[in-house]
């Protein structure tokens, strides 16, 4: 536009005086016209001087004829000039109007009526429409303009006019007008135009506008906080997420507190110099995390950080940009999720059932629990409503507790589920899941508690042997004691009377019945564990058939025993009488148990491993067996078999299930397995026969020691007198009464203490003691190590109701030392006394 201006001010400007401004080839053609301009005046004037003799001085027609080629020098100059300017005119057009109309922008022209004049190419190139249909036209308002208050009148004065045109194929540009023709008039134009097409530009702008709006709207709506700050630390920058994130309602309010991220935001200050080391040596940070404060709040959230490094030409860091993205959430969320794979990895390794189910009782959690409970995999019940879970019988039981869970209550209850070939029993918890103070659903625990209980009833059957041991134990000690008075006076009576007596055969009856009652105790005593057992390796197979060979006599005939004998069978460490005795209990309970022709006794042997859970080997016993192979040795019957109930007693003292009998049968076969450190197990059921089961460790698995007392190599003097110590005091003179009469002088002391004092006293006298062990205060054990300190050579007698080897087994220390068990005669004392007083 300017070259434009700057032509059409150089034609303004040109004067008359220009067209003599000749150059030299015009110069010498106009010297030479005029040069014969003067001399055809000369010779004109010379002629008419002397043809015409006019009365003109000479010089007056030299001067008529200079003037006059002057004057037609004047008339060729300018008819040349004109000539000239005229042609170089057209020139000056025909270039004027090539370059208007070549010229890369628009421009056209308009007459006074308003139609076109020039048309150029850029006009037809933008508009599509052609010079020659354009040309004579009016403005062309409608046509070219879209909306009439952006046309521009060719009547105002205007520049950088913009406008919307349509186009000859429809689309719309934008064109940028300056209408010069009042400053810079154009002969035969009323008025022109220049434009510029903007389109491009225009969208350009457009788009520029458009990114800056989305990037305005991205800066202040993304949810994610974005910053500028300064290498020192300053906030410059911050989008209102950020501001929110920080606790502040204004950009400007945050700007202003923040003086010092490192200080004020992160939680661990070193986090700050990490993330700057980081961003310094790469140029950028991707998902930096670090826990920071709110910075208005102080309250502590976790932040995921992006961010890049901003340096200059010379590569020196300005400033930081970034995003901040609070991830406290996501933090949470993941601990959730590793919590939940805590309690995944708890709850599969928990030995109980646990499940979520919702109000529906649909499975929507379960732990792998689930395939030992029930056999099924476990991604086999999820989704999957509960009574088909547990079948429709089981579901039915648990129904009613289902329906207290789902109306908000906490249930527990016991029941029972099938297992395998068998049931277990259950302990069921139902915990309500609320929402909203509504029920959700409910978690449910199920716990196998058949372990427990029979643990739990074996640990009771402990204490109920316990108890009975010593309640048996101490019962059979005073029995004894009873017992010994009794045999005592009985003796001393029949001593009194003469043979010919009419009492002495119901003495002799007492005596019996007391022998019996004896024998009645030491079974007691067995049952209580305060038995001796005699152990030594012994060949079971051959035990069992020496018991069959003896039991043969005693088997009814409708009844058949067998054996079924496993060999090879390493020894076993047993007392082979007490074994035997079992033997021959359990096949006399069966025959009493087989009420039918055709009955069966099955003895057999074997071998089997044993592991401490194996409960069924010691409930009974109540004394877990050490992993390891033990003989087994099982009596079979085919009788009339016992309930639960009748089961459950069979070992208790005195109880029995027949008209006669003392009820110690199977408690001293329990009492004895437990002296070998056995184990046994019962099956029975009614109609289908009892098996016993009972295990004895190997040979090589028990280790008996019984060390020999050591013997005395010299025997001191001693006296006569015998020191009788007992605590009571029927039995004391008991034992008085019986050695009297045979005039041995006899001290009595009614404990250990006194027993002591007296012995001190008469030391020198006293030969020999008669000892109780079993004694309030001081017992005969730490008596017999007093009187052992004052006199390691004194003969003492041991008297207990116990076994010898139960009550002796740490008091018997030398040859001096004698034992009785109560009861005894007076025969069986003066033996004894005799032994060590001669």
């Amino acid at each position: 536009m300017q070259i434009l201006e700057n032509y059409v001010k150089a034609h303004r400007s040109s004067s008359f005086f220009d067209i003599f401004k000749l150059n030299k080839q015009v110069n010498f053609v106009v010297f030479a016209i005029l040069v014969g301009i003067i001399l055809f005046n000369l010779i004109v004037t010379l002629q008419f001087l002397y043809i015409f003799n006019l009365p003109l001085p000479f010089l007056a027609h030299f001067l008529l004829s200079l003037l006059g080629g002057i004057v037609g020098w004047l008339v060729g100059a300018i008819y040349f000039r004109l000539r000239q300017y005229a042609k170089q005119m057209r020139q000056s057009e025909a270039r004027f109007r090539a370059v208007l109309q070549h010229m890369p922008v628009m421009l056209d022209a308009y007459d006074a009526e308003g139609k076109v004049v020039f048309w150029n190419e850029e006009c037809e190139r933008v508009t599509g429409y052609p010079a020659a249909e354009m040309m004579g036209q009016p403005e062309l308002v409608d046509r070219l303009y879209v909306d009439e208050g952006e046309r521009p009148l060719t009547s105002h004065d205007y520049r950088n006019h913009e406008s919307s045109i349509r186009c000859r194929d429809g689309s719309t540009k934008h064109i940028l007008w300056a209408n010069l023709s009042h400053q810079f008039p154009i002969p035969g134009w009323a008025s022109w135009r220049i434009g510029v097409e903007i389109t491009e530009q225009k969208r350009a702008e457009e788009a520029l506008r458009a990114a800056e709006r989305d990037y305005r709207a991205l800066f202040e709506n993304i949810p994610d906080g974005i910053y500028r700050s300064s290498i020192d630390g300053r906030q410059l920058r911050a989008n209102p997420a950020l501001v929110a994130l920080n606790g502040y309602s204004s950009e400007k309010e945050m700007l202003t507190d923040v003086k010092d991220i490192a200080k004020e935001w992160y939680v661990d200050p070193n986090r700050r110099r990490e993330f700057q080391e980081r961003i310094e040596q790469d140029g950028y940070v991707l998902n930096f995390e670090s826990e920071i404060y709110r910075h208005n709040t102080r309250e502590r959230i976790w932040v995921s950080e992006s961010a890049h490094v901003v340096r200059d030409e010379a590569g020196n860091s300005l400033y930081y940009e970034g995003t901040i993205k609070d991830i406290t959430a996501q933090k949470k969320a993941e601990e959730t999720i590793r919590a939940t794979a805590q309690i995944r990895l708890i709850a599969d390794h928990l030995p109980v059932w646990i499940a979520y189910l919702d109000k529906q009782e649909y499975c929507r959690f379960i732990n792998s629990y689930h395939e030992t409970l029930w056999g099924v995999p476990t991604f086999q019940a999820m989704d999957r409503p509960l009574r088909e879970i547990v079948g429709a019988e089981v579901y039915q039981a648990m129904q009613p507790y289902i329906s207290q869970a789902l109306a908000g209550e906490q249930v527990n209850f016991d029941t029972k589920l099938p297992y395998q070939h068998g049931q277990i029993d259950i302990n069921a918890t139902f915990v309500p899941h609320k929402v909203q103070e509504e029920t959700a659903g409910f978690f449910a625990l199920l716990v196998n508690i058949t372990e427990q209980r029979e643990k739990t009833g074996a640990l009771h059957h402990l204490q109920k042997m316990e108890s009975l041991s010593m309640l048996a134990g101490s019962i059979a000690n005073d029995f004894n004691n009873l017992l010994l008075v009794i045999l005592g006076h009985a003796s001393m009576a029949q001593a009194l009377l003469g043979s010919n007596s009419a009492a002495l055969p119901h003495l002799d009856r007492v005596a019996e019945a007391t022998e019996r009652a004896a024998a009645l105790t030491r079974q007691m005593l067995v049952y209580a564990g305060r038995s001796y057992v005699a152990l030594e390796a012994v060949d079971l197979n051959a035990l069992v058939e020496d018991s069959c060979g003896a039991l043969t006599a005693v088997i009814p005939p409708h009844i058949h025993l067998h054996h079924n004998l496993h060999a090879p069978l390493p020894p076993v460490k047993i007392d082979p009488a007490q074994i035997a005795q079992i033997i021959a209990a359990l096949v006399h309970n069966s025959i009493e148990a087989i009420n039918k022709p055709g009955g069966e006794i099955t003895i057999s042997t074997g071998q089997e491993r044993v592991q401490p859970d194996d409960i069924a080997y010691w409930q009974y016993t109540a004394e877990p067996l050490p992993t390891a192979v033990y003989a087994c040795l099982a009596v079979q019957d085919t009788g009339s078999g016992m309930d639960k109930e009748t089961l459950a007693k069979i070992f208790d003292p005195f109880f029995t299930t027949k008209d006669v009998g003392d009820g110690l049968g199977l408690a001293a076969v329990l009492g004895i397995i437990r002296a070998h450190k056995g184990g046994l197990t019962v099956q029975s059921e009614p109609g289908r026969g009892t098996t016993f089961k009972l295990l004895f460790p190997l040979a090589d698995v028990v280790k008996v020691t019984h060390p020999a007392p050591p013997a005395l190599t010299t025997e001191p003097p001693h006296g006569s007198t015998i020191l009788v110590i007992d605590d009571d005091d029927a039995v004391r003179q008991a034992i008085v009464g019986m050695l009297k009469p045979q005039q041995l002088k006899v001290l009595a002391a009614s404990g250990g203490s006194q027993g002591i004092d007296l012995y001190r006293q008469h030391q020198a006298e006293i030969g020999l003691v008669i000892l109780d062990i079993v004694m309030p205060e001081m017992d005969g054990e730490e008596t017999l190590m007093h009187l052992r300190q004052i006199n390691p050579y004194l003969a003492i007698i041991l008297s207990s109701g116990y076994d010898e080897k139960e009550a002796t087994k740490r008091l018997v220390d030398n040859v001096r030392t004698g034992f009785l068990q109560k009861p005894y005669r007076a025969p069986a004392l003066l033996k004894m006394v005799q032994r060590f007083i001669s």
